[in-house]
């Protein structure tokens, strides 16, 4: 079952509410690009505290807007991480920058 999902625009970037998920992330790349070219300021944050669920598209869909605000010059912030989350970026070792010699 998957649950609505919404961009809420705040002082800050946006607050994601509902599924992060394969069923629900199409349309929401361009809404997010959007989002943060008009946001005023060099920081843009990301709130997950609403989020409801999130799988390995929803993470794919956070990666793109990351790259999106690189190209914007903001610097991006993720706020309120669930555990579902953080678990899916252990797995797929987005969380660790690679030891040099």
């Amino acid at each position: 079952m998957s649950v609505d999902t919404a961009l809420i625009s705040t002082k800050q970037g946006f607050r994601i509410s509902g599924d992060l998920a394969f069923a629900t992330v199409a349309e929401l790349p361009e809404t997010g690009r959007e989002k943060i070219q008009t946001h005023p300021g060099d920081d843009f944050c990301i709130d997950l505290a609403s989020l409801e669920r999130i799988d390995s598209a929803g993470i794919a869909l956070l990666l793109g807007w990351k790259r999106d605000c690189i190209k914007a010059h903001k610097n991006c912030y993720f706020k309120s991480i669930p555990q579902q989350a953080k678990r899916l970026i252990d797995t797929y070792k987005l969380g660790a920058c690679p030891r040099t010699g």
